[in-house]
């Protein structure tokens, strides 16, 4: 073989290496990439996911926020309107009339959505609801029988079961009635 041969193959050989160890480098980068791109999706979906699940703990909790104000609410109105409160007998009586049509729309509307996550808080909140009812038609009476103690452990009920659904400790005691 003459010099010219061996310089041709020789450089052919050279080439060839050279193609092949971009071609192996490629095929490692590739597949790198590949992972990289696959550990991306996963981190996202992740990120969904959890952000997913945080925006429904917080809808949910924002909504058996709502249910308790409510109830609350109507609980407070009630005790400012027993007997012996400085209310005229007639505005009282007014007042006891309305009272139920200013809280009831607002609950009705919370305990719909509280529904949706929960059967057992919907029930609760409607005992809740039904003992408020019938302490404010007790109010009508010259002397009501007074049901705040009734409705605070149907409350304690209420948000005992609140925080067992929302995987709280409970920190709620006991009320013994005599």
């Amino acid at each position: 073989m003459d010099t010219a041969t061996v310089a041709i193959i020789a450089s052919a050989i050279g080439a060839t290496g050279a193609i092949a160890g971009q071609l192996v480098a490629a095929a490692f980068t590739a597949k790198r990439e590949g992972r990289k791109l696959d550990w991306e999706k996963k981190e996202s979906a992740e990120r969904r996911k959890n952000e997913r699940e945080r925006l429904f703990s917080e809808t949910k909790r924002n909504a058996y926020v709502q249910l308790v104000q409510h109830l609350n609410g109507w609980r407070i109105d009630l005790i400012d309107l027993m007997p012996g409160h400085p209310h005229g007998a007639a505005q009282r009586l007014e007042r006891i009339k309305d009272l139920r049509n200013d809280w009831r729309s607002p609950f009705l509307d919370t305990l719909a959505e509280v529904s949706l996550f929960s059967s057992e808080i919907e029930a609760a909140a409607g005992e809740t609801y039904a003992l408020l009812a019938e302490w404010q038609l007790a109010l009508f009476h010259d002397d009501p029988i007074d049901r705040h103690d009734e409705v605070l452990r149907s409350f304690d009920d209420l948000k005992v079961a609140i925080r067992n659904d929302l995987g709280m400790q409970s920190t709620i005691e006991v009320r013994v009635t005599k």
